[in-house]
């Protein structure tokens, strides 16, 4: 018995060594991890910081001593930074070169630090360097994690900066929280496993006969327990499943045993896990989270652990499936759950074979079950023997490697390995080794866990056993056992807690001791009754704690046997369900009053599964928009409606870091169930409703705001074509000015040169008699004789036709005063309509000819409006044309019996179809749209000539041309 409390004491203080050991790293590791959040949550802000920044104008530049983003005023402007702060919390700041002028960061005194500079590290980094800075830096000296970008003008100039930050202190308020919460947690611990080995001590003490029993009694446990545990061999078949694994797929216990794995988990489920179980069957353990649905249609959120086991010559015989609902659990729980694998470790090394292996090999302390397992005794080895005496020669040359370079490096030699022990008597046992270096020492703590077939059974059992009772006391949840008579034999520190006494005040009671008489003949009816009719038995009940606060419970019991089939017992958990019932009544409040909004909203609104895109609801606005009624809806998806290209656009926009932001589609077509066509916009965003996740999407009818809009943009065109129009008068009116004082210079000097010339050139003849011929700018006199004087008429001739283009464009953009009371030579607009267009001929075809009637009579009506006509139709041949060598065509005439003259201009073009000849005189129709054309030309061409009592006609085919044909009344024409 002293040699049993020695060992107690002595397990103690190694267990005590290697929490401190796991917490200081889990500490590490965790403070790690906050610089590493810190550094993600700059970089998300100074990113939004850049989009706010960006939606104001992407081009920055200082213009009289402030910075501009397009036409955005920066200087002393404090709404970006502001917002930034809203959304993130820190600071943000814009500098125009090294000093603020946008910020939110304070002085001393309470004012915003603008005229302040920048300095340190990122001033360097930003205006010396020329690229951003990411780290710690002092801002008005107080330091901050920060995170500069320089802002840079159009030729890459750095001219100011972007910046976000969290004060130093403020961020680590929370780690140092955390830590002192680790602390405490390990100590806890601490606690629990020094109590679970003095119960462990006690247990040693008790007959063995009592294990099979006590087996017995933990295999229901481990049926009530909330996690699910099977065992698979390497033909993919279930030898083992407790009851929860069997719940979790739908199957009963006898359904399960001997099945294939494919059978019970499904084709699909099976397919997605195949990678980690091929690791876990290659001997390596797994852990990942996942989803799992239900073939209720629910989901949950498992962590799943494959575990290989290894046979005796370390090939893999199978491998242990552990699921634990870790649904409920939040983002801020990774730290606990990473907590929990680090004392996993710890609880993977008790109750097996230990030993600590001094620097030099020597062993110098084991414990009972290593002397069991090496067949040596305690004096033979402590201080003695080094530990590669137990071990084969196949195996130690490698383990020394491990062992070196675990001293040089800790993360440079594996924790965990397999490995061959030699007993005394010679016989070699499969090993699982553990080892650990003893923090602040070169000493490493060894397990030696037995794997051995022939030991299979008897160590699977007291590794369950150990890994159960632990279980039972890390458990939240209260968990009891009575006996048949109703005697409580056992509890966890929950149950404890829960009445407000210790174990050894519970066991060997009933409940007519621990709880009020009435209470006390309720749980007494329901354990005769479980006891009676063995099974599974839940129900619900309130309860107070020993604190005195009334809980709302649920208690799960079951009853076990006895190997012979009787019923020995019963064991039951409690679970709180206050919390949950209270976040259930909130729920349906919250959805409740989510469903009378929804059905209240004026907008259209679908609720769209984010996996399959499928449409779980709509309200009564959507089935007016849509036409189809919500019965109908939920066979479709949106695509079934909504365009699917921009339906797909909208599916693109979700976000995949961040479902808090909203996305949408401002414009998109919808076809309505009668076939009719809107125009919709959505907006969308994901929502999370119990356990799924939903696409909420807003649609909106936008078709007669799109209506509105064009009408708009077309009144707009107008009005600008108006204005282009007047200014292109006003320019030919000030060119035409310009244009006629060189040109009179050009004209009075041709003609003074021509006099110079008449008058030179007898003198020059008889030059060219007495001296013989010479040259003249190169050329001989007796040529440029007759060259200069049509040189001469050149330039004159020049000059005239710059005379009459202004004179015709001048008469073109000048507002004819006498309405439509004047009469027209129609003959000479065409002309002037030539002249104008001269160049534009030229370029476009090289046959334009004119056929004008002779003595054509005159027509009556607006000169300056008849030549914007006809300017116009040969605008549009030229246009048509295909090639310089197609013509246009322009010819007159008249009838007399009538009283109307006649314009035609034909072209070799392209011609028209039918479609396109109907809507010609439309407003704002064109065909050459992309071109830079308005569609207004042959509507006001067309508008004039209905005031002129005239009209307008096209005659056109595709690939033969286009015929206009214009008809004026005569001057004096009475019908």
């Amino acid at each position: 018995m002293k040699i049993r409390f020695n060992l107690f004491f002595l397990s103690s203080f190694i267990v005590t060594l290697a929490v401190l050991f796991n917490t200081l790293l889990f500490l590490v590791q965790m403070r790690s991890e906050a610089l590493q959040t810190a550094q993600v949550e700059q970089e998300q802000a100074i990113r939004t910081f850049w989009q706010l920044l960006l939606a104001e104008g992407s081009d920055f530049r200082i213009v009289d001593g402030r910075l501009l983003a397009g036409n955005y005023v920066i200087n002393d402007n404090y709404e970006l930074p502001d917002k930034v702060k809203d959304i993130f919390g820190g600071t943000a700041t814009i500098f125009m070169g090294d000093t603020r002028v946008s910020t939110n960061v304070l002085t001393e005194d309470g004012r915003r630090a603008v005229g302040t500079r920048l300095v340190g590290p990122a001033y360097d980094a930003i205006f010396r360097q020329n690229r951003p800075y990411r780290g710690e830096a002092p801002i008005l000296g107080i330091p901050y994690f920060t995170a500069y970008d320089p802002i840079r003008d159009r030729s890459g100039k750095t001219i100011g900066a972007l910046y976000v930050g969290v004060k130093k202190s403020d961020f680590f308020a929370n780690y140092s929280h955390l830590m002192i919460e680790v602390i405490v947690g390990a100590i806890l611990l601490e606690i629990l496993l020094i109590a679970f080995a003095w119960g462990m001590l006690r247990q040693r003490v008790r007959a063995e006969a009592r294990e099979k029993e006590t087996a017995n009694r933990l295999r229901l446990i481990i049926d009530s327990v909330p996690a699910s545990i099977a065992y698979v061999d390497t033909e993919m078949r279930y030898l083992f499943a407790n009851s929860r694994y069997e719940e979790l797929f739908g199957e009963s216990k006898e359904g399960v045993a001997g099945k294939m794995v494919k059978e019970v988990v499904g084709d699909g489920f099976f397919s997605s896990r195949e990678e980690h179980i091929r690791r876990a069957l290659e001997g390596e353990a797994v852990l990942f989270t996942h989803q799992h649905l239900h073939k209720d249609g629910s989901r949950q959120i498992l962590q799943t652990a494959y575990i290989p086991h290894l046979g005796e010559g370390e090939e893999v015989i199978g491998y242990f499936i552990q699921h634990y609902d870790v649904t409920d659990l939040t983002l801020t729980q990774e730290a606990l759950r990473a907590s929990e694998e680090q004392y996993r470790i710890l609880f993977n090394t008790t109750g097996t074979a230990t030993f600590v292996s001094e620097e030099d090999t020597t062993v110098s302390l084991v414990n009972e079950e290593f002397i069991r397992l090496s067949g040596y005794s305690r004096e033979e080895v402590e201080g003695v023997c080094s530990w590669t005496v137990f071990v084969t020669p196949e195996n130690r040359e490698r383990m020394l490697v491990y062992h070196r370079n675990r001293r040089i490096d800790p993360l440079s030699a594996p924790t965990t390995y397999e490995c061959e022990a030699i007993h005394r008597n010679g016989s070699r046992r499969n090993i699982l080794a553990h080892v650990n270096l003893i923090p602040g020492t070169s000493r490493s703590i060894v397990s030696f866990l037995d794997i051995t077939r022939h030991k299979e059974f008897e160590a699977n059992l007291r590794s369950q056993l150990n890994f159960l009772q632990t279980l039972i006391d890390t458990i939240p949840s209260p968990v009891f056992y009575k006996n048949r008579d109703g005697r409580y034999t056992g509890c966890n520190t929950a149950f404890e807690a829960y009445l407000g006494r210790t174990r050894e005040e519970v066991v060997g009671k009933t409940v007519y001791d621990l709880a009020p008489p009435d209470l006390a003949d309720r749980y007494r009816e329901m354990d005769d009754a479980l006891i009676a009719s063995p099974g599974i038995q839940v129900y619900d009940a309130s309860v107070v704690y020993a604190d005195g606060t009334l809980h709302d419970v649920t208690f799960n019991k079951a009853a076990f046997f006895s190997e012979d089939g009787h019923v020995e017992g019963l064991v039951g958990v409690i679970l709180d369900v206050t919390e949950h019932k209270r976040a259930e009544d909130a729920l349906r409040e919250s959805e409740d009053r989510f469903h009378r909004i929804f059905s209240q909203n004026d907008d259209a609104i679908l609720l769209v599964r984010l996996d399959n895109l499928a449409i779980i609801d709509a309200n009564p606005a959507t089935e007016d928009l849509t036409g189809y009624r919500v019965n109908e809806l939920r066979y479709l998806t949106p695509s079934s409606f909504i365009d699917p290209d921009d339906f797909r656009m909208l599916i693109e926009q979700i976000p995949t870091d961040d479902h808090s932001h909203a996305f949408q589609l401002h414009s998109a077509t919808m076809a309505r169930k009668d076939g009719s066509i809107l125009s919709i916009a959505i907006r969308a965003k994901i929502l999370r409703l119990r356990d799924e996740y939903i696409i909420h999407c807003s649609i909106r009818d936008i078709t007669e705001k799109m209506r509105l809009e064009d009408e708009v943009r077309a009144t707009q065109a107008k009005l600008i074509h108006t204005n282009k129009m007047a200014s292109i008068g006003m320019l030919a009116s000030s060119v035409a000015h310009e244009i006629n004082n060189p040109n009179n210079c050009i004209s009075v000097n041709a003609a003074m040169m021509a006099d110079v010339w008449h008058d030179a050139e007898p003198v020059l003849v008889k030059a060219l008699g007495e001296d013989g011929d010479f040259t003249l700018r190169g050329i001989p006199f007796s040529k440029m004789r007759d060259f200069a004087p049509r040189l001469l008429n050149g330039i004159t001739e020049g000059s005239r036709r710059i005379t009459a283009i202004i004179q015709n464009m001048r008469d073109y953009v000048r507002e004819e005063k006498s309405g439509l009371h004047s009469e027209i030579d129609v003959n000479h607009l065409i002309r002037n309509a030539a002249s104008i267009l001269w160049h534009h001929i030229h370029v476009r075809t090289d046959n334009f000819q004119m056929t004008l009637a002779e003595n054509l009579p005159l027509a009556w009506g607006n000169g300056q409006q008849i030549e914007q006509v006809i300017i116009n139709l040969i605008v549009n041949a030229l246009q048509s044309l295909t090639d310089k060598r197609a013509g246009v065509f322009v010819t007159t005439s008249s009838d007399v019996n009538s009283g109307t003259i006649s314009i035609t201009v034909r072209d070799e073009g392209r011609g028209m179809d039918a479609t396109i000849l109907a809507r010609l005189k439309e407003p704002f129709f064109s065909t050459k749209l992309a071109e830079g054309g308005t569609g207004l030309g042959l509507y006001i061409s067309d508008s004039i000539l209905k005031e002129h009592k005239g009209f307008l006609e096209f005659d056109s085919s595709p690939g033969r041309g286009t015929t206009a044909t214009v008809i004026l009344p005569m001057a004096g024409y009475q019908a």
